[in-house]
């Protein structure tokens, strides 16, 4: 609560300061599909001679789109994400599975017309049937957008979990916050008569959730500038 009060408040400095540098907006988007394994469990064994728990999802693939926007004529300005996702899971239970997310209290440093970096929060929702409790989440998520020809993308985001308390806690390699993900990709492509840089994206996803790590990747196509 306190970091998405801190959001609110910087944004308003940022739109009431006038003798702010501007700077453009600052649009990205992603289509996409990611395929995650499970390579790691953290969840105690009962005993020593008792094997490993199954991990309640083996494989977890969700297609779907991803925007981000800093807009204003800013140097610092307000910064929207969202992004819906579905697909499937295999496991114990596969089955559907959903992961969709707003996140309008963030503030970003355009760099360009796809370039920026961004700090938000907002809720999101994931859940998949018959392994994967529905729950809200409130992630707090940095990201930075950067380059042309060759762009980067870099994405973390720490969530804490509500309406689901078998979901807590679930991420190993957090001091707070119940999940975690990320990812780092590249884009590659060019810039086309209407300033809309557009090209193939290939990523490393990485993911923790009820006590497993996931690792995997993220394929698809991804569009920046669009003035």
């Amino acid at each position: 609560m306190r970091v998405a009060l801190c959001l609110v408040a910087l944004a308003g400095v940022a739109h009431a300061d006038d003798d702010a540098d501007s700077a453009l907006p600052s649009r990205s988007a992603q289509f996409g599909f990611t395929l995650l394994q499970h390579f790691a469990d953290t969840r105690p064994v009962t005993s020593a001679t008792a094997p490993a728990p199954d991990p309640t999802i083996t494989q977890l693939g969700l297609a779907g789109i991803r925007g981000s926007f800093v807009e204003g004529d800013r140097a610092v300005s307000v910064h929207i994400s969202l992004d819906v996702a579905v697909g499937g899971q295999i496991g114990r239970h596969g089955g559907f599975a959903y992961d969709a997310g707003l996140l309008p209290l963030g503030l970003g440093v355009a760099l360009g017309p796809d370039s920026f970096f961004a700090l938000g929060t907002g809720v999101a929702a994931m859940g998949a049937t018959g392994s994967l409790d529905d729950a809200i989440l409130v992630p707090i998520q940095l990201e930075l957008e950067y380059g042309e020809t060759y762009h980067l993308t870099v994405r973390a985001r720490d969530s804490f979990v509500f309406g689901a308390d078998g979901r807590k806690d679930g991420a190993p390699s957090l001091p707070l916050g119940d999940e975690l993900e990320g990812m780092v990709g590249l884009r590659i492509g060019k810039v086309d008569s209407s300033n809309v840089r557009m090209g193939y994206f290939l990523g490393v996803a990485y993911k923790e959730m009820l006590g497993t790590r996931y690792i995997g990747l993220t394929l698809g196509y991804a569009l920046g500038g669009m003035q």
